[in-house]
């Protein structure tokens, strides 16, 4: 695919339209290209570059110089960012550098924003080596998307099907000048082993090799749309009215190759990392098939997946809240705690009335006991949040307000019965809002 401004301004009508092109700008030659023919286009779009300082090789700062300078050459607006991508032990160097790359575009977007990336036909057929090497199915396999939705806007690869040759002619003709990255050369990453080692041999045996793959990756996100297609009827099918829970009974009716597609689209529509399979195997054979008392839970990288009853849940890890925590709470301010948020504010009549306008929030610790408002007879807390149907595991973070020592209510959930205002009395209303982590 021979590559030219007229090329690229083809693959962007085929995009939505955008509020502004950001442009992943490294100063590397693929970059580099896509930023000049983007210059060469006469857009009523606005484009701003986008360098990300990754301060690990010691000429960064003369590679921001050079990219400022090309930006200002092409009179294309530029945003520059420094991050720390030296990873914590045990994380991928290029995974790490990645993440942090894509928090800073990510606080750059606004809505409506496309980010433009210099991926290519080569970089997608790594991709898709590299998942292949992992054991990945089909939408790992499917390598890296055309267009994704990203923060409010898209992510856009609109030279995925030129070969780096291509964009290397472009640069040779347009005499341009790029920055070469010196760990692009080192094979102890595994993209660049494959790069360098692995895919000559495989050009050099099978020459057509990469219009057969990339022809693979296009059938892989052919079935990745079915899949999703799939799982997007069975989440409808067995998603709880007004929750973004499952129905355990309803899963339990799939065979065994749809709930576990139904899973993995259930995980990532919610926001949350992946499971490996054996973790995906482990929530099909202990959370679903649990007896209706108890409480399963599978844990990875932060994320639960835990069942109460019908209702399987997914969430943050709880398990990093200490239940011995105690807070002191101004009503005429929010209180932000790990579990949410308590906000109050004046009411008359059937609000909670106090002597202090500052209260203490603890939390359960076990034989506490109350009479809720409206109600005949005092019962213990563990009773009435068994009654609310709150599952176990959220019981000891529901925050409880003491005055003076006396528990005056449970979150929002109900007030003591003495502490209730009359009918014509000021008092406070109570607003707990539940976080996403819990």
């Amino acid at each position: 695919m021979v590559f030219s401004p007229e090329y690229l301004r083809q693959q962007l009508d085929l995009l939505p339209e955008a509020k502004r092109y950001l442009v992943g700008y490294s100063g590397g030659l693929d970059s580099h290209v896509l930023l000049t023919a983007l210059s060469q286009l006469d857009l009523e779009t606005p484009v701003i570059a986008v360098h990300v300082d990754h301060s690990i090789d010691a000429s960064s700062d003369q590679w921001q110089q050079h990219c400022a300078l090309i930006a200002s050459d092409l009179k294309i607006d530029f945003q520059s960012r420094k991050v720390n991508a030296n990873p914590p032990t045990g994380e991928s160097p290029e995974a790490w550098a990645r993440e942090k790359r894509y928090e800073v575009f990510s606080a750059l977007m606004e809505e409506g924003d496309i980010l433009l990336l210099a991926h290519h036909q080569d970089d997608q057929i790594e991709t898709f080596f590299l998942q292949l090497l992992r054991g990945s199915g089909p939408h790992g396999l499917s390598a890296m998307p055309r267009v994704t939705d990203f923060n409010g806007g898209w992510i856009a690869r609109p030279c995925l099907d030129v070969k780096r040759k291509d964009l290397e002619r472009y640069a040779q003709e347009q005499k341009l000048e790029w920055i070469e990255d010196p760990s692009n050369q080192d094979i102890d990453y595994d993209r660049n082993y494959l790069r360098h080692e692995i895919i000559p041999l495989i050009r050099e045996r099978w020459p057509g090799y990469a219009g057969n793959l990339s022809r693979s990756i296009s059938l892989q996100s052919d079935a990745c749309s079915i899949l999703d297609d799939t799982a997007e009827h069975d989440l409808q099918l067995t998603q709880i009215e007004n929750s973004s829970y499952l129905s355990v009974q309803k899963l339990l009716e799939l065979n065994d190759v749809r709930i576990r597609n139904l899973l993995r689209y259930w995980i990532k529509v919610s926001g949350f990392p992946l499971p490996s399979s054996r973790k995906l195997r482990q929530m099909i054979d202990t959370v679903l098939v649990a007896a209706d008392d108890r409480t399963p839970c599978v844990e990875w990288s932060g994320v639960e997946v835990r069942r109460y009853r019908d209702q399987l849940m997914i969430m943050i890890s709880t398990s990093q809240h200490d239940p011995l925590s105690s807070y002191t709470w101004d009503l005429k301010q929010a209180l932000e705690l790990p579990t949410g948020v308590l906000t109050a504010k004046k009411t008359t009549g059937q609000g909670l009335k106090l002597a202090s306008e500052v209260v203490a929030i603890r939390f359960r610790q076990g034989g506490e006991e109350f009479k809720p408002a409206g109600q005949q007879h005092t019962k213990t807390l563990k009773k009435y949040l068994q009654e609310q149907a709150v599952p176990p595991w959220l019981r000891n973070q529901i925050p409880l307000i003491y005055c003076d020592d006396q528990l005056v209510a449970v979150s929002d959930l109900c007030f003591v019965d003495q502490f209730v205002a009359g009918e014509n009395e000021e008092g406070w209303s109570i607003h707990f809002e539940i976080s996403e982590r819990v």
